[in-house]
């Protein structure tokens, strides 16, 4: 389920998650499921050094605890303290699709990573999806639970 796409160097790695949920609360018991009895949580991120653009297209896999009694960590933010630069995540339940087989996640996706591949900034990919999506009459919620979290000091 984690699709290795980096080259040799951590500056220009990316890696994917193409599936999951989150299953944990938040803080380092914020976890992914990856399937096949394959757990990733926030605790797991303090013993790698993950790629500079981590994309998760799952759902809630961007949540921070906005409570101000909790812990303020969860993936995103221990992926940063460890080493990448942006993390795209779901913020909220993405849409999984229809009947159909459509996946307007996995469509979203499909239109940021080759702008990825030619090195655009995740930011200015992601976006360029979002407003793609977003003309051909995409509903807000296909497009928007999708985030760039980044510091924003990679990008200069």
């Amino acid at each position: 389920m984690l699709n290795h796409a980096h080259t040799p160097s951590h500056a220009t790695q990316r890696n994917s998650l193409r599936s999951g949920q989150r299953i944990g609360a938040s803080g380092l018991s914020h976890t992914l499921d990856l399937g096949q009895d394959v757990q990733l949580s926030a605790a797991h991120l303090l013993g790698i050094q993950p790629p500079r653009v981590w994309v998760i297209g799952a759902c809630w896999a961007g949540r921070i605890d906005p409570d101000p009694a909790s812990d303020p960590l969860g993936l995103p933010t221990l992926a940063m303290i460890t080493g990448s630069d942006h993390i795209l995540a779901g913020v909220y339940p993405l849409p999984d699709g229809d009947h159909d087989g459509s996946s307007p996640t996995a469509a979203l996706l499909a239109d940021v990573y080759p702008s990825l591949a030619r090195d655009v900034s995740p930011d200015v990919a992601l976006w360029l999806a979002q407003q793609r999506m977003r003309a051909s009459g995409g509903p807000v919620h296909h497009w928007a639970g999708l985030v760039d979290i980044t510091s924003g000091y990679a990008d200069g």
